[in-house]
């Protein structure tokens, strides 16, 4: 398995738990300058990019497939509040979660699917 497939099998295992740079380095067994700078290479992003987008992606697919709360699924994608959720969210998506909710469509949306 390339060193790439492996930080990407490492970061998928791990969507909702806390993880850190030196440590998916640890688990790929390189450095984190060497991860970073490979992973980089190939995807164009960082390996905590890329994190983010799944983390967001998977949240939103959760938003229009559920019916847990806002802050439920903020802290399942390891966010610790609402509004940092809400923030990132909106940052990513360019709408609010809220509307995701309300519209219970991805429609307007581009999810990161896994590489």
């Amino acid at each position: 398995m390339s060193l790439i497939d492996r930080i990407i099998w490492q970061i998928e295992m791990r969507l909702h738990q806390p993880v850190s740079l030196e440590s998916l380095a640890d688990a790929c067994a390189v450095s984190p300058y060497h991860m970073a700078r490979s992973f980089r290479q190939i995807t164009g992003m960082s390996p905590m990019t890329y994190l983010r987008a799944r983390r967001l992606s998977v949240a939103a697919i959760q938003m229009i497939s559920g019916d847990d709360d806002i802050l439920h699924i903020a802290l399942d994608a390891q966010y610790t509040s609402h509004a940092a959720f809400t923030r990132a969210f909106a940052r990513y998506f360019g709408v609010p979660p809220q509307s995701i909710r309300k519209a219970r469509s991805l429609n307007h949306v581009k999810l990161m699917e896994p590489l």
